[in-house]
């Protein structure tokens, strides 16, 4: 398994029931691809560097999971579909 961490910034009026929610779907859509959440850290809401759909601020949300080769590229789909996240960025980790 490999360990991957995905930073989604979702819109800034985001509160800690969104994010719960977010979250729940998340490891829905991961483990139809068999992986899993492993760590999952906010970083609450910070001013972004530019506009992004007409957005001057975002919620930073830090998601750690393992998962297989294909796992990444599944989830960057599912990101894509979401309307609550405005970018994503997923790296795999080197340990």
């Amino acid at each position: 398994m490999r360990t991957y961490e995905t930073l989604l910034i979702a819109p800034p009026d985001f509160e800690k029931k969104d994010v719960t929610k977010f979250v729940t779907k998340a490891e829905a859509a991961l483990a139809k691809t068999g992986a899993k959440i492993g760590k999952i850290t906010e970083w609450g809401r910070k001013k972004l560097a530019f506009e992004i759909k007409k957005e001057t601020e975002g919620y930073y949300i830090l998601l750690e999971f393992e998962g297989v080769k294909d796992s990444a590229k599944k989830f960057g789909e599912f990101l894509r579909l979401q309307e609550d996240v405005l970018r994503s960025m997923t790296t795999r980790k080197l340990s």
